[in-house]
């Protein structure tokens, strides 16, 4: 249901599965169907037929089955505009720590009511690194230790292509600063 290339069958035929509607929001345009024999399956507005203005939860349904693109692919320049974003709020930060303390002291004590003492917050910003690197190397150490304690199996996973920084390098290249590895 879900706007994509429809998955087949040997024939080259769409496969049309049954289920059942879980959840259906109108407002947001999306919900999930509980399929028949298969795992839940996300709908979209746009997939449901023309004229069709939502779903009501518990009514069985009939419907194609499609892959979709997902997270940034379905959306590269949001992705992009937000990656942007944070390279330039992480920018500011660094270029005005004192002002960026003061403000998160600020939000603190608007969320808890108090704000922290300044001792503790120069303590705490001192053992913290404010960066736009997801820090590979720190997940890698993480996840040798899991292997290690036994947790991920007898065959450390692959993890080679966990991170894929192709955005936040063209970012970074736009902004005349070094690729992340």
């Amino acid at each position: 249901m879900a706007a994509g290339s429809a998955v087949t069958d040997s024939r080259g035929e769409a496969q049309v599965a049954t289920g059942r509607v879980k959840f259906y929001d109108a407002k947001q345009g999306f919900g999930y169907l509980s399929q028949d024999g298969g795992p839940d399956v996300h709908v979209r507005k746009t997939a449901l037929a023309d004229g069709a203005e939502g779903l009501r939860s518990g009514t069985r349904v009939e419907f194609e089955v499609t892959e979709g693109p997902r997270g940034p692919q379905e959306h590269p320049d949001l992705v992009k505009d937000w990656i942007r974003a944070h390279v330039e709020v992480t920018d500011w930060i660094g270029a005005h720590l004192p002002e960026a303390k003061k403000l998160l002291n600020m939000q603190i004590q608007k969320e808890t009511g108090k704000p922290l003492a300044e001792g503790l917050l120069n303590d705490a910003f001192g053992r913290l690194t404010v960066t736009y690197d997801p820090l590979r190397s720190s997940l890698m150490t993480a996840a040798k230790s899991a292997f290690d304690a036994g947790f991920l199996g007898r065959q450390m996973p692959d993890l080679s292509s966990l991170y894929d920084l192709s955005l936040l390098n063209q970012v970074l290249a736009e902004k005349g600063k070094k690729a992340i590895q």
